[in-house]
């Protein structure tokens, strides 16, 4: 008898609790209740015009990597990127050269973040298939550029396409 109270009271607790759930996914929010959220970082309609350049990223990565380009899988250094390589870098100044990241990010914030938090001194980007395609050093070296501000010149030969260099990443 009191094995069937018990089930009797088990099973009593299992069809109020899914008449509860069932009453609760058939409620909808009031009108005024909903927000309409908006995407604050750039979509892919919104990067194509951004840092507009020619050709293609083998072009754009044979023109400052000396071969090969290292692929780094799990790079935990800039977790919010979706690929990362590395390379030496094709252009020796002064006799020094640098190595190069390579990488690709779904949004310009995260790329900010990800080269800041990294101490990355100059990088260059540009939207490529709604991804953002990054170059980055964190070398200081730098040589006047053509604007009279200073810009890695391991990262000048992006210039030829139309890449812009950039100093001191960090979220707007």
């Amino acid at each position: 008898m009191k094995r069937l109270l018990v089930g009797g009271a088990a099973l009593g607790m299992v069809v109020a609790l899914l008449a509860v759930a069932a009453t609760l996914s058939s409620l909808r929010p009031e009108a005024r209740g909903a927000m309409s959220w908006r995407n604050a970082i750039p979509v892919d309609q919104e990067l194509r015009n951004l840092n507009r350049v020619s050709q293609w990223p083998r072009e754009w990565v044979d023109a400052v990597c000396e071969p090969p380009l290292h692929q780094l899988r799990n790079y935990k250094r800039l977790p919010n990127a979706t690929y990362t390589a590395s390379c030496r870098s094709l252009v020796k100044y002064a006799g020094d050269d640098s190595y190069l990241m390579v990488a690709r990010y779904p949004n310009e914030y995260l790329m900010q973040i990800d080269l800041n938090n990294e101490g990355y001194e100059f990088y260059s980007f540009a939207s490529y298939y709604g991804k953002l395609f990054v170059v980055a050093t964190v070398t200081e070296t730098t040589v006047t550029g053509s604007n009279g501000l200073g810009v890695s010149p391991f990262l000048q030969p992006l210039q030829q396409f139309g890449f812009n260099i950039y100093s001191d990443p960090g979220p707007p």
